[in-house]
């Protein structure tokens, strides 16, 4: 038998009466069905990924922009992540020119380091502030060393990847609240401005086990985990309610 040719049973088989309707096929109604209600919906998410690069994109997690955020990897093990270490990195994130004003580490452990994966409440996370001077073009009109700086000051968040978290803004007047993702660590600016009333912070010179090892003397416990804060005027390292150290810039502890 060839391709082209019938099978002999098939002269067998009774003539269609033409007095009975046609049968349906049911499988061929739930093709129909299944067709027509997941090709819009296939379209649909096309349409979402084509518009916002994932579908992740759509409650802010794991992306690159979030709500006009900025937002990044962090380097290295999140579990043993070190703030200094990171000062590099995190500053070249606030900006070209951006100049470290203070962070804020909190619950860093007796070596110095923090567990970003740690699922505690609250959890670990250090806030890092910097002014960032913003260079005009070259091709700016007035030129540009006829034109008064311009600043911003950036705030550079890092906390557990893909953490989400709820926020507030003001639209039309109205204030709204909304939900927003990181990468690792976010980026936060602040509208720019002439004039900006911040000190500016020395390169940290002291390792935050540095500080610990001093606690420890004054009888904080090793297993703890503590808030350390750095601003131009030195260290504050703060323990439960009750112990606070302070240092300063060449790490040596205030009395």
């Amino acid at each position: 038998m060839t391709p082209n040719q019938p099978n002999d049973e098939s002269q067998n088989l009774p003539l269609a009466n033409d007095d009975q309707p046609p049968r349906r096929n049911i499988l061929f109604l739930i093709v129909v069905i299944l067709v027509g209600g997941v090709v819009p919906l296939v379209g649909i998410a096309y349409f979402i990924f084509a518009v916002f690069g994932s579908l992740g994109n759509i409650s802010g997690l794991n992306t690159g922009v979030s709500f006009g955020l900025e937002s990044r990897p962090i380097s290295g093990n999140p579990g043993r992540f070190d703030p200094l270490l990171a000062l590099p990195e995190i500053t070249a994130f606030a900006g070209e020119n951006a100049q470290l004003i203070a962070f804020h580490a909190y619950y860093v452990r007796l070596d110095g380091t923090m567990d970003m994966n740690a699922t505690y409440t609250p959890a670990p996370h250090v806030e890092y502030r910097f002014i960032n001077e913003l260079l005009p073009p070259e091709d700016a009109t007035p030129p540009a060393e006829e034109t008064a700086p311009t600043y911003e000051l950036v705030t550079i968040e890092v906390y557990h990847p893909g953490e989400e978290r709820e926020a507030t803004r003001v639209v039309n007047g109205e204030t709204e609240t909304y939900t927003y993702g990181s990468q690792g660590m976010i980026r936060i600016p602040e509208a720019p401005t002439e004039s900006v009333d911040a000190v500016i912070a020395p390169k940290p010179e002291c390792g935050l086990y540095q500080l610990w090892a001093v606690a420890v003397t004054q009888g904080v416990p090793q297993d703890g985990v503590a808030i350390i804060d750095y601003t131009a005027d030195g260290y504050t390292f703060t323990f439960g309610e009750d112990t606070v150290l302070t240092f300063n810039l060449d790490c040596s502890l205030r009395e």
